[in-house]
């Protein structure tokens, strides 16, 4: 009994150092993948909102500009497409998803007799569509490189948001049909809300800017 309580103290101090030693190495690693340790290993960085060259018919006159910047060691793949003449020197068309918000709910007590709405999250007669295509070239962006895109103001609001599609370029082997038990991609998205810009450039927005 003497000797268990003896090895206990010292059990307990071997794991506390096992944990501090494998969290500092988590540490580590994290620090050596991400670049700049202030921001996400991804992320989009405003540049400015104006007037600019519509992509498709009845889009507004004006789009905001943005860089998406790869903030790891690990290159980063995303899908693009031309742009047409008049665009900005260096843009690039950005594939990317309008998404909606989901609805906020509220407790509300109804009589027996009283119907009970149907709540919407949006009108998906107002919420505009991203770019999409089913075919589509793709860019791959180095350690600190960035890309130049831009998307129509109106798709950012308070009831969507949008959401850019990414992968890691790593080497990696497809799994045979003989592979049992081995399948799934991973899927990656940077998310970009009305409130992530600029308090001027959110104002111009929610005025609703023609």
């Amino acid at each position: 009994m003497r000797l268990t309580s003896a090895l206990l103290p010292l059990i307990a101090i071997a794991l506390s150092v096992a944990k501090a030693q494998t969290e500092q190495t988590n540490h580590d690693i994290a620090q050596q993948f991400i670049l700049n340790q202030e921001r996400a290993f991804a992320y989009l960085q405003f540049d400015h909102i104006g007037k600019g060259v519509r992509f498709h018919k009845g889009e507004p006159a004006y789009r905001i500009w943005f860089r998406l910047v790869n903030n790891c060691r690990v290159p980063i793949v995303i899908r693009t497409f031309g742009v047409p003449e008049g665009s900005l020197l260096g843009e690039t068309g950005l594939l990317h998803k309008v998404i909606a918000e989901p609805p906020t709910h509220r407790t509300i007590i109804f009589g027996s007799g009283d119907p009970k709405p149907t709540e919407s999250p949006v009108d998906a007669a107002l919420m505009p569509d991203g770019y999409d295509a089913d075919v589509s070239s793709a860019a791959t962006l180095g350690p600190s490189e960035s890309l130049l895109f831009s998307i129509p103001f109106d798709h950012l609001s308070a009831k969507w948001h949008i959401e850019i599609p990414f992968r890691f370029d790593l080497p990696h082997k497809r799994p045979s049909h003989h592979e049992a038990q081995i399948g799934g991609q991973p899927h990656m998205t940077i998310s970009y809300e009305l409130s992530d810009l600029p308090i001027d450039a959110r104002k111009q927005v929610e005025a609703g800017i023609r």
